[in-house]
């Protein structure tokens, strides 16, 4: 009985099966000097994908790759033995929450031990695509611009201690200096700074005698919005 056991084990009697751990490193050492010595090879390859909506969703190469590294495993699966496994909930259930509760986060921090400390000064910081905070959030102030529409808040920067800027506001209709237009841009300022939260609002041009684009006219005086402001 003992030797039927011993006949059913997998032996590793393959070189490459042996020295799995080996040649995985080389390919990791290998691809990072290929990626240094041929970058446009690698932004090449990094290229070829389908996208979907101007964003890389699918890698091409590695899709190929991955298909002729499981290929072999699949044809050699007894898929009556996967739905008895199936039937049984417990290995299904710790299957799924491995996979998705936790190494998302084991990779996540293998990635950033050896990506964003230990080969971050061989690869460059450049190269390295960590999880950052959502855009804008990094910096000291978030800016937005105000033509039609409302004004919309960005309560993202409020709640990492970031001002929130109206940089650029006017309107595009032929000059008018008088209170109605004044009236229009205090309801601006009011909907900005209460509704949006603004720190700052800036008008689009100090002066202007055509349109209303100008805070300002060089010649036809000052305009009611002026004294808004």
């Amino acid at each position: 009985m003992n030797e039927n056991i011993e006949n059913k084990e997998r032996q590793m009697t393959s070189v490459f099966e042996k020295y799995l751990s080996l040649w995985v490193f080389l390919c990791i050492v290998g691809g990072i000097i290929l990626g240094k010595v041929a970058p446009d090879l690698a932004k090449t390859l990094d290229g070829m994908a389908i996208y979907v909506n101007e964003a890389p969703v699918v890698s091409i190469p590695i899709a190929i790759c991955l298909f002729l590294m499981m290929y072999p495993i699949m044809v050699k699966i007894d898929f009556a033995e996967v739905v008895k496994a199936g039937k049984s909930g417990k290995p299904v259930f710790l299957t799924l929450f491995i996979n998705w509760a936790i190494k998302p986060f084991t990779m996540y921090a293998i990635a950033y031990f050896f990506l964003g400390y230990l080969l971050q000064s061989f690869i460059g910081t450049d190269a390295v695509d960590l999880v950052k905070m959502p855009f804008g959030l990094d910096l000291d102030v978030g800016a937005t611009h105000f033509y039609g529409g409302g004004p919309t808040a960005c309560p993202e920067l409020a709640a990492n201690g970031k001002e929130y800027w109206q940089t650029e506001k006017s309107s595009f209709e032929t000059y008018d200096g008088t209170m109605t237009h004044g009236l229009v841009t205090a309801r601006w300022l009011h909907t900005g700074l209460v509704t949006a939260s603004y720190n700052a609002f800036f008008y689009w041009w100090l002066g202007s005698d055509q349109t209303n684009e100008g805070l300002m006219s060089e010649t036809l005086g000052i305009p009611k919005r002026y004294y808004t402001f």
